[in-house]
């Protein structure tokens, strides 16, 4: 029996067991026989269970549900399991009566389920696991058919195809289950090797082959392999002994969690297989198999250490007996030549054993014996003289690059799902293998947030033997990534250094791993997470109010500097409307240190749990009306402005706004993200509306106003009124105060004077302005530094560089935009990943060979599309159409040159309105049109001449500098390439300042008979 322990939420496998034919057995040979026969069952089934490591939780008549992974938790309870179910059936065909041979089946179930110690002081005291796994073993069983066992899929899942043989049943209708299940019949197979996945480990193997080395020379040589569970040691051991030996030379020797208690209990099954000694045997069959194999004076501790021996032995002389005995037997059954003991498992060994296999190297100098023991730091001690030990760290990049290799035969992981399996796994190798075969296993390749349930067990039992420390394991995964010895001890209201001691012990044991800063953390994510798994609701929130009060009583500072800490356990504690509004400070403060997909994460858990605020009072409609604006800021960086996830976000933010008769800077803030959207939508009508609604609260509050300036300057400069968007631009620097204005770039996800700045770039670069478009540039950069705020440097980067590529330039820019992608990239902003490959495409189509440059602006503008980003499409598409009509895609240019033309109409993006019809005219030019043809040569000039008329209107001699660089290549084919020079270096004298000549537009249309923009 076990003692008394609270419940737990376990991974685990449940067989159940029935005796055939037992009502008509009872009528047939009445109910005396009957009760032997049932009395001999149950026996058996003790048996094989206690010796599978399995737990019989209560017996049902000729009916058992035993557990597999309680009170001892298993690395995989499926195979016991079924071992258990194998040995009781064949066991049970042993017997017979009157003719009668009695025959078993079983069911055998794997998966969660809530287990305690019921009734506990009652006559009816029991181990109760509540759960549908329970129920599901029990419905298996009449599945499988006398003589055999039938599993569950996940059961199935956990079996290893070397050492079992599955074949299914088909698809059941289980009573009480809604879904149909797949059925499977499990047999055990003669025990093979594991299948498991072995790449790397160069350097250690080489290490067991030194020693190898020195046992083939004579010397009895000893190596451990040392690591925590996972790390692969039984994999490597198994893969040495691959390379060295036959099978007829090793030797195994296990230790087992629930046999550590028992006196040399590791050597039985050792001795047993040896032997040849069948567990199915009846007694007199295997002692006497035992008395032909041992040496004789061995045989009397060899009958005692295999239970063949009834009469009683005192303890003392038990263990002298079964010493001596093995010591004989190894002697004299080992062979002389060279030879591997290989003893997995060592943590678990009893202590006996492990003190024996310590004497063997001095005991056996004439026998060529090397001794590779496989062990975590913790459990029972291994004193093997003089051993190698080999310790088994993480895997190199290369090697978890090679894992994910061998098992994604075809590729189709991707690089980001590869480095989110090789992120969570932490290089452990088990774990590598298990989160790469259950991302394959998923349609949508993608990495779930539960631990693969094939992984599940392999991480509880890590912590499954802690004992007195199962409250302070408990504790700290509650706390986090972030265990302080401190909160520990106040949270389990004990001394501080025996919290300490208990913390070290487990360091020892390779649990925790200690930080710099005094405090530890799991030595892996994913053993917190199945800590956290194991705990009931109850338990969770008990554990989060006891922490939220260790930190109130111990670090308060804490809690003040780290609102996402306290939103965590206030959470935890199911204090939801205390906690929304600090998830949503630790999402504003993360963004803006451009943490934007932590942001994001905050704010998607805030929502999740909004429905546990009463919705009866205005508390719900404040905090969500919060966590939706702050949800749009973070879905901007994270997706851009023309996400529908964002328009949404706002519009809801705004609904709110307006039922609440909420106004002022609140509906301000809001309708400045849903501006922005629809700026980068392409609404026009919406965009004027918001602009409009923006200035006019801005009138009212004052405050405002530099924020609604620079709206104007960006409504101003996409229709083309460069005038007007420089008297918005001076309004915004006038009105920005750094020390008041500078945070609203957080709320905003935007600084005003910076995004007015930006603009105010492309906007002077247009005008021909060569000194203002300096000036703004090293302006933008200069104020980037003063802000200070990560997340603006992507859009900062990209936009700021791009005018460069409206004409040819000397400067090379391609690396600045190639940086703010990268960045834009890591830092979780694939909205300007996109808006930054645009940009490069036109610098391809500038600098790089045209079949390239349109296949790479064809991608963009198809980007853009996926996105939904529409602000400045109309000249990328006048530019892929200019690129498709170079490369004799005549039909396609005409198509995408009209979906300009009509976002021109629309009343989209007229600041390109002159550039789109230039390029219309070159790709005119392009058609084919005879050159020769006056009518055609003047219907390209009208239409150069229109580009003129409207860029000459709004101020935009950039625009037509390269109209006139058009025009002087499409007249050099008539009046020749001097006269038509001259009439070029007229237009551009013309058009520009003395000390505008050095600008980019300028230097190209100057050079436009040699190049081709």
């Amino acid at each position: 029996m076990t003692q008394e322990r609270p419940a737990h939420s376990l991974y685990m496998t449940v067989l159940f067991c029935d005796l055939a034919r037992s009502t008509e057995l009872a009528n047939k040979l009445g109910d005396e026989v009957m009760f032997d026969i049932v009395t001999r069952y149950q026996d058996i089934c003790n048996t094989a269970v206690s010796e599978h490591g399995g737990y019989v939780a209560k017996f049902m008549g000729d009916g058992m549900l035993a557990y597999f992974g309680y009170p001892e938790t298993l690395k995989n309870s499926a195979a016991p399991a079924v071992r258990a179910a194998q040995d009781i059936i064949s066991r049970t065909q042993e017997i017979t009566v009157s003719g009668e041979t009695m025959s078993a089946s079983a069911g055998v179930a794997t998966g969660w389920m809530v287990v305690a110690d019921a009734n506990m002081g009652a006559a009816s005291a029991e181990t109760m696991a509540i759960g549908g796994t329970v129920n599901l073993a029990a419905r298996l069983q009449p599945e499988a058919g006398r003589g055999r066992i039938a599993v569950s899929m996940e059961t199935s899942q956990r079996l290893d195809p070397n050492q079992f043989s599955l074949s299914p049943l088909g698809t059941r209708n289980l009573r009480g289950f809604a879904a149909p299940m797949d059925v499977w019949v499990a047999q055990p197979s003669v025990q093979g090797r594991s299948s498991s996945l072995f790449i790397g480990r160069a350097a250690m193997l080489e290490k067991l082959d030194a020693v190898w080395g020195r046992a083939q020379a004579g010397e009895t040589a000893c190596a451990v392999l040392s690591a925590p569970g996972g790390f692969g040691k039984t994999s490597l051991a198994e893969h040495f002994l691959q390379r060295v030996l036959d099978e007829s030379d090793v030797f195994i020797i296990r230790g087992e969690i629930h046999r550590r208690d028992q006196s040399f209990r590791a050597f039985r099954p050792f001795v047993e297989s040896l032997a040849g000694v069948a567990g199915t045997h009846d007694a007199e069959t295997r002692r006497a198999t035992l008395a032909a194999w041992a040496p004789e004076d061995a045989l009397p501790g060899l009958e005692v250490l295999c239970a063949l021996n009834d009469t009683p032995v005192p303890p003392v002389l038990r263990t002298e007996m079964i010493q001596a005995a093995l010591r004989m037997t190894l002697a004299a059954r080992l062979p002389r030549t060279p030879s591997i003991l290989l003893v997995d498992d060592a943590h678990w060994l009893d202590a006996d054993s492990a003190s024996l296999i310590a004497a063997l190297p001095d005991a056996l100098t004439e026998h060529k014996l090397m001794v590779l023991a496989a062990r975590r730091p913790e459990g029972t001690a291994l004193a093997l003289p003089d051993a190698e030990t080999i310790h088994l760290g993480s895997m190199q990049t290369d090697e978890v690059d090679r894992v994910i290799d061998a098992l994604d035969t075809d590729g189709s992981l991707d690089a980001a799902a590869r480095a989110q399996i090789a992120e969570r796994a932490e290089g452990v190798p088990l774990f590598i293998q298990q989160i790469t075969r259950a991302v394959l296993e998923r349609s949508d390749r993608a990495l779930g947030e539960n631990i693969p349930p094939t992984m599940v067990e392999a991480l509880l039992e890590r912590i499954g033997n802690l004992v007195d420390a199962r409250p302070l394991v408990e504790a700290a995964a509650i706390l986090g990534t972030e265990v302080r010895i401190d909160i520990l001890a106040q949270m389990l209201g004990i001394d501080q250094e025996q919290v300490a001691q208990q913390v070290a012990n487990l360091v020892r044991r390779s649990l925790f791993r200690p930080a710099a800063d005094g405090s530890v953390r799991f030595d892996h994510a994913l053993v917190r997470d199945a800590v956290l798994e194991t705990l009931l609701a109850a338990r969770v929130r008990k554990l989060h109010g006891e922490a939220l009060r260790a930190y109130e009583t111990v670090a308060p500072e804490r809690l003040a500097s780290s609102p996402v800490t306290r939103a965590t356990h206030l959470m935890g504690a199911d204090r939801v409307a205390e906690a929304i509004p600090r998830l949503i400070e630790a999402a504003q403060a993360a963004l803006a240190i451009g943490e934007i997909a932590e942001s994001v994460r905050l704010l998607r858990w805030a929502e999740n749990r909004l429905v546990d605020v009463p919705a009866d009072n205005s508390l719900r409609e404040d905090l969500e009306l919060s966590l939706h604006f702050t949800l749009g800021l973070s879905l901007v960086q994270h997706r851009g402005f023309s996400d529908a996830a964002v328009a949404e976000a706002y519009e809801r933010a705004l609904e709110l706004c307006l039922k609440g008769k909420r106004s002022g800077e609140t509906e301000f803030q809001i309708a400045w993200g849903i501006w922005a959207h629809y700026m980068v939508t392409g609404d026009i009508e919406q965009m004027t509306a918001m602009s409009r609604r923006m200035d006019e609260i801005a009138r009212a509050d004052p405050a405002l106003a530099v924020l609604a300036a620079s709206v104007r300057c960006l409504v101003c400069c996409n229709r083309g009124d460069l005038e007007g968007q420089e008297a918005a631009y001076a309004e915004t620097r006038r009105l920005y105060v750094p020390e008041l204005h500078r945070l609203q770039a957080v709320t905003y996800s935007m600084d005003s004077l910076e995004m007015a700045t930006l603009f105010r770039v492309h906007g002077r670069y247009i005008a021909g302005d060569l000194e203002g478009w300096r000036a703004a540039f090293d302006f933008s950069r200069e104020h980037e530094d003063a802000l200070a705020l990560p997340f603006l440097r992507p859009y900062i980067h990209v936009y700021s560089t791009a005018p460069y590529t409206y004409a040819h330039s000397d400067v090379a820019y391609r690396h600045e935009l190639e940086e703010a992608v990268e960045l834009a990239g890591a830092t979780g902003q694939p909205f300007w990943v996109v808006a930054g490959h645009v940009w490069l495409a036109h610098e391809h189509v500038r600098n790089g060979p045209i079949e390239e440059a349109t296949e790479a602006m064809e991608a963009a503008v198809e980007q853009m599309r996926s996105i939904g980003l529409s602000l400045g499409r109309v000249y990328h598409l006048a530019t892929l159409a200019r690129c498709y009509a170079r490369v004799g895609r005549m039909a396609e240019a005409e198509a995408t040159l009209a979906e300009a033309e009509d976002g021109i109409t629309a009343g989209r993006d007229l600041l390109y309105g002159p550039e789109v019809l230039r390029l219309k005219a070159e790709i005119m030019n392009l058609n084919g049109q005879p050159r020769r043809a006056a009518a055609a040569s003047r219907e390209i000039l009208d239409c150069l001449d229109a580009a003129d008329s409207k860029a000459r209107k709004m101020g935009a001699r950039a625009w037509s500098a390269l109209i006139a660089g058009s025009r002087a290549r499409i007249e050099a084919a008539q009046i020749g390439p001097e006269a038509a020079q001259a009439r070029l270096d007229a237009s551009l004298g013309a058009l520009h300042e003395a000390q505008d000549a050095g600008h980019p537009a300028f230097v190209s249309a100057r050079r436009a008979l040699e190049l081709d923009f």
